[in-house]
């Protein structure tokens, strides 16, 4: 067992990179502002971005879209139902299938190790062919699967 050594190194790097690319995105925001303020101050569009982007009205909450309202309610329900039963997977495999500690951990993050590896390639796919609405109910439908399949599966040693 290597400790929590080389996990926080991986977390630290993990950091590092998102504040540097962090960093990278002010860049590019701007150098976007810049090209937009010579190409937009001639014609009077300048002063009228500035008092669009004087802050968050709450009027800006009625404007969205029902279905913009019907997927947030559906991510919020979801991650809901997800984090409690992240919180307790590890001492459910322990428990109910008499897994070690150290099993259990590597068992638990298979699922998070395949998000990050298909991830991105799957987000690619559904921004190209679209029907995010019906994958969405089907990521929901097996996600409901998953936790009764969960639930009812006998304990076994």
């Amino acid at each position: 067992m290597a400790g929590l050594g080389p996990a926080l190194a991986v977390g630290f790097a993990i950091c590092v990179f998102s504040l540097l690319n962090g960093f990278g995105m002010l860049i590019l925001d701007r150098k976007a502002e810049k090209k937009n303020k010579k190409n937009g101050a001639s014609n009077g569009t300048e002063l009228q971005s500035q008092e669009e982007d004087e802050g968050f009205k709450i009027e800006y909450l009625y404007t969205f879209s029902t279905s913009f309202w019907l997927l947030s309610l559906s991510l919020v329900l979801t991650f809901m139902s997800m984090l409690p039963y992240i919180q307790n997977c590890s001492d459910l495999l322990q428990k109910k299938y008499a897994f070690d500690n150290i099993t259990a951990g590597k068992l638990f993050g298979i699922p998070n190790i395949i998000v990050a590896i298909v991830g991105p390639f799957l987000g690619a796919s559904i921004d190209k062919f679209g029907k995010r609405v019906l994958l969405m109910c089907l990521s929901s439908t097996i996600l409901i699967i998953a936790f009764i399949t969960s639930m009812l599966m006998p304990p076994c040693h």
